[in-house]
């Protein structure tokens, strides 16, 4: 519940940039937005969907730091009655910058510091203007097949296409004991139990084993390979991985979806194990599950708070990072690392690639209900030591969409690592 009494907060970027503030008016404070489209979501509104920063951190905006004191002045001075001020992690060029990487292109792209959790750039299109929501509110809300008012970077949920084969490598390291000498043919396409696989084009890859499959993403080595492992198993796996359940992240999110078990069947095997099927995961959750290869095994909680600032411009409650678990070994973290740094040095990654600069990530395409295909692309650098991962999700891009991706990425990392 909104207080008319007390101005709400002031909301800055990680430069002191001010994103969101209130004023007197008429009518008694008014709140205006200053950071542009670019930061609807993050910052979100309380007045109609209750989402984002405003939301979640809504009586921090409207508390009265020593409200005794604060009381005394006005009613001795008429000084106003000032609530906290918040400062993000996410820094309004960098954040600007994403933004017109992604254009007008539907889906959303998430950048984070793995080694901290703290989010660098989160944007998602379709989106609108925070200052005229008020008028324009009953329109949005109208547009079911925009979607302008969800942030599809932490809500949207989306088939991950081959990205989903760093969890797949992951579940074939610990259950083939000899993956690494382990060879399939692959033809271009195979038929398990009456389904049949294709990989991209139906280009026969030849004699791959895990590491050259998963750098030219052979969609037949990996459902080849799902037949010789536990669902059940695999279930646990993506579990461990945070599917199927909540993560400690401050803002509105979805979960993940993972269904596989031993009662599916074949096709439902063969089509989760290249990332098809019924999963579905958030463009957050693929940042964050690629930020724990890129931290050695380690995931961080992810948060976008870096502190609070009181009236008399004393800094509390500064976010330390957290840990939320090991949920992969270094070992395999790194090996990973490696078959993603392939990616990009010799396969379906190569138009990323950075000059002078090391780049570990994944492709994937996904197909879902409509004719074009969702293009995905998650990737950090340095591959040693990195400082920032990226991941872009584009809505039904089609033939182009896997050249846009990567474009996109590359154009963030040479931005951020200049």
């Amino acid at each position: 519940m909104l207080d008319p009494n007390i101005k709400r907060g002031t909301i800055y970027d990680s430069d002191d940039n001010v994103l969101a503030k209130s004023s007197n008016s008429s009518d008694g404070f008014q709140r205006t937005y200053s950071a542009g489209r670019e930061f609807v979501h993050v910052i979100g509104n309380v007045m109609y969907q209750k989402t984002g920063v405003e939301a979640k951190y809504s009586l921090t905006l409207q508390q009265l730091h020593f409200d005794l004191i604060q009381r005394v002045e006005k009613y001795l001075t008429d000084r106003e009655l000032e609530g906290n001020n918040l400062h993000l992690t996410i820094d309004q060029d960098f954040q600007k910058y994403v933004f017109e990487q992604l254009g007008t292109n539907k889906g959303a792209i998430v950048c984070i510091e793995p080694s901290t959790g703290k989010i660098l750039a989160m944007v998602s299109y379709p989106n609108y203007d925070a200052n005229t929501i008020a008028e324009n509110y009953t329109s949005l809300l109208a547009d079911t097949e925009n979607s302008p008012l969800l942030n599809r970077a932490s809500k949207g949920l989306y088939p991950p296409g081959s990205v989903f084969k760093i969890v797949s490598s992951l579940q074939i390291m610990r259950n083939i004991s000899d993956y690494e000498d382990y060879y399939y043919e692959c033809k271009g396409e195979d038929t398990f139990d009456g389904q049949t696989i294709r990989c991209a084009n139906k280009t026969a890859h030849g004699n791959v084993n895990l590491s050259k499959a998963f750098t030219v993403s052979c969609n037949t080595y990996f459902a080849y390979m799902s037949m010789k492992l536990d669902n059940d198993g695999f279930k646990k796996l993506a579990e461990e991985l945070y599917f199927n359940k909540d993560y400690p992240y401050p803002l509105e999110h979805s979960q993940s979806s993972y269904v596989l078990n031993n009662s599916s069947s074949t096709q439902e095997r063969i089509q989760t194990s290249i990332g098809q099927g019924k999963t579905s995961m958030t463009p957050l959750h693929i940042a964050m599950l690629t930020s724990a290869v890129a931290n050695g095994g380690i995931l961080m909680e992810p948060y976008i708070l870096d502190y609070i600032e009181t009236r008399g411009g004393a800094q509390k409650d500064k976010t330390i990072p957290k840990m939320m678990g090991s949920i992969m070994t270094s070992d395999e973290a790194a090996k990973l690392n490696a078959m993603m740094w392939d990616v990009v040095s010799y396969g379906t990654g190569r138009p990323s690639a950075v000059s002078g600069v090391e780049i570990s990530g994944k492709t994937g395409t996904a197909q879902n209900s409509t004719p074009n295909d969702h293009s995905l692309y998650t990737a950090f650098s340095p591959s040693e030591n990195p400082e920032i991962v990226v991941t872009v999700v584009l809505e039904e891009a089609g033939a182009g969409g896997g050249a846009k991706s990567l474009s996109m990425a590359k154009n963030i990392f040479q931005y951020y690592l200049k």
